[in-house]
């Protein structure tokens, strides 16, 4: 201060500030008031805003619960807490304080409650009782059994169970939400519960979410030691094939339950089919896999087509390496041919080649070293085979359309082009197909470098003509514990079949359909039913040597005569309730029962 003349007086005011006092505590009954036995919160964040300079300071309470700040006179604060994961407010969030010059202190107390988490356990357990799907107190639960569980996010992830307890799941880490649980049913077993369970897991709940799975064994009835018959013990229909036919046979119901059994006068009824699809012929073909390696198929950040390709090419080679008539080249190309592999047998060679091709970032795309590249490594190839080409490409960036095209009908040319057809323009889509409509070629887009191989082998199916077997019958012998129904009809001749070892004389039935030629553009099948007797004795694995089920043909390529075996799933019986009714016999059928309990197999045989 600088004073002339005269004199001036200068004033110094001063003010205390008022002491602003928060308390934080668990509010454990959540009634917004700290009652005895509701201790404090320490290192808790609150924010104390100066609603007229918009400073915002934050404090943390100390391990008493409790933070101090000072307040200005005539000035308005907000205080609010900053609220933790896994709590929640009982008390408001924030509070509006006026300071006025009468005021001295303020004290705000601040309640939080944290609510338990929910719990989720999963157990399997055997169903031993009516199958009634709830946990008895006797029934066990079952370890080693494998559930797949969704998250709200829609992962899933895999989990077993544990020996004699509870499994907990430990949802933490993927969050609330809505949760999936399905089990993986374990061959030899039927669920007693849904497959698929859902459980609501939200926050705060506190609920302990029980998800059980009931299951129940069952006792399989096979003809799993006989030499003849192939047995296949999944689910039906089960299968069997060679090159040139599939056979299939499904049972219905392939379930029996042994309180619900007819008795053995009458049997419970089986209905059988049998399915025989003769195999189309593949053409003698060299096939030359074009690959574009231009600068487009470089990886960029997470999208990796060449790498895709690699797979795609792989797994087609792998597929289709048993097909005799099927050689298989491969060409890199982009402005240039960069290598070239002659059509060959040798699928290694075909797989190592290409798991090393690499694309060349600075060259573009030129469709005519594709072509020149593929007419090249034909120059090997026989003149009876057919030949064709495979066009695999992005379509991306800058490329010249083919000029000069493969002449005759042995050739054909595909394109295999890894984009939405959306994102292909009207003009450059005419390009592509002008490279492949001088042979009549197709062009299939797939819009994931992933389904590279499922292209390959749709445009391969255009390869295959029809084909004809002569000399086509269905023998098939029913195992020893079925026997055929009374009343079927159809086109088909039974011939009984007898069988002796050790001295006993058993009898089987076998039927007969005379087919003759079959042809790949049909398909024949057969219906019939068979009754099956339910005693339960010691073994119920009968040996029926001597006969035999197959599809028998003759081979139109070398006059051979062939056979497929027509797979036997055999029966599977759930353990009833209700006692065993005496043994009876039916005429040409004799049944024994041996007191093996619930979990003693179920069998029966015919006698002559």
């Amino acid at each position: 201060i600088k004073l002339e003349r005269g004199s001036k007086t200068l004033y110094f005011g001063n003010d205390r500030y008022r002491k602003l006092t928060i308390f934080k505590f668990e509010d454990k009954n959540k009634n917004g008031v700290r009652d005895s036995g509701e201790g404090p919160l320490s290192n808790w964040e609150f924010m104390i805003i100066n609603n007229k300079t918009d400073d915002r300071p934050t404090v943390n309470t100390n391990d008493t619960g409790f933070v101090s700040y000072n307040l200005m006179v005539n000035k308005e604060y907000t205080v609010s807490e900053t609220i933790k994961v896994g709590w929640e407010n009982t008390t408001t969030l924030s509070r509006t304080i006026q300071v006025r010059p009468e005021d001295n202190q303020f004290r705000e107390n601040f309640g939080n409650n944290k609510p338990p988490k929910p719990i989720v356990l999963i157990a399997a357990f055997n169903d031993t009782d009516e199958e009634d799907g709830m946990m008895d107190g006797d029934e066990e639960i079952m370890a080693d059994w494998n559930f797949s569980i969704k998250d709200p996010s829609g992962a899933t992830h895999l989990m077993t169970t544990i020996a004699g307890n509870y499994t907990k799941f430990n949802y933490t880490q993927f969050g609330f939400g809505n949760y999936t649980v399905e089990e993986e049913l374990k061959e030899g077993w039927k669920n007693t519960t849904p497959l698929t369970l859902e459980a609501s897991v939200m926050e705060g709940s506190g609920e302990v979410i029980l998800l059980l799975f009931g299951n129940k064994q069952l006792i399989p009835i096979c003809p799993c030691d006989d030499p003849n018959i192939m047995y296949n013990p999944g689910t039906p229909p089960w299968n069997n094939s060679d090159d040139m036919l599939k056979v299939s046979k499904t049972a219905n119901p392939h379930i029996l339950n042994s309180s619900t059994i007819d008795s053995c006068n009458s049997g419970s009824t089986v209905k059988y089919e049998i399915k025989v699809h003769v195999e189309e012929k593949m053409k003698p073909t060299d096939l030359v896999l074009a690959v574009d390696t231009s600068g487009s198929m470089v990886k960029n950040g997470l999208v990796d087509p060449l790498s895709a390709m690699r797979d795609g090419i792989t797994t087609f080679v792998q597929k289709n390496k048993e097909t005799p008539d099927l050689r298989i080249g491969l060409v890199s190309w982009d402005e240039d041919i960069d290598f070239i592999l002659s059509p060959t047998g040798n699928y290694t060679k075909v797989i190592m080649e290409a798991n090393n091709l690499s694309a060349n970032l600075a060259e573009f795309t030129r469709y005519q070293k594709g072509i020149d590249g593929a007419l090249t490594a034909f120059e090997k190839s026989p003149s009876s085979s057919e030949k064709v080409i495979v066009f695999i490409t992005d379509a991306r960036g800058s490329y010249r359309p083919a000029l000069k095209y493969p002449e005759g009908s042995d050739y054909a040319v595909h394109m295999i082009v890894i984009s939405p057809t959306t994102e292909i323009d009207a003009g450059r889509l005419e390009n592509l197909t002008s490279i492949v409509r001088p042979t009549e070629g197709k062009l299939v887009t797939v819009d994931d470098p992933e389904k590279i191989e499922t292209a390959m082998e749709e445009l391969m199916t255009l390869q295959f003509t029809k084909r004809t077997l002569k000399g086509v019958k269905v023998i098939d012998s029913l195992p020893g514990y079925m026997a055929l129904h009374p009343d079927n009809g159809g086109n088909f001749t039974i011939e009984p079949t007898k069988i002796e070892r050790n001295g006993t004389r058993w009898r089987t039935t076998t039927i007969e359909w005379d087919v003759g030629d079959l042809s790949s553009d049909e398909n024949w099948s057969a219906t019939f039913d068979a009754l099956f007797c339910w005693r339960i004795p010691a073994d119920a694995r009968q040996q029926i040597s001597f006969v035999k089920s197959e599809v028998d043909y003759v081979n139109p390529e070398t006059g051979n005569e062939m056979y497929v075996l027509i797979p036997e799933g055999g029966i599977k019986i759930e353990p009833g309730t209700k006692p065993a009714p005496s043994p009876e016999k039916l005429p040409g059928f004799s049944v024994w029962i041996a007191g093996m309990g619930l979990m003693a197999a179920v069998y029966a045989f015919r006698k002559r």
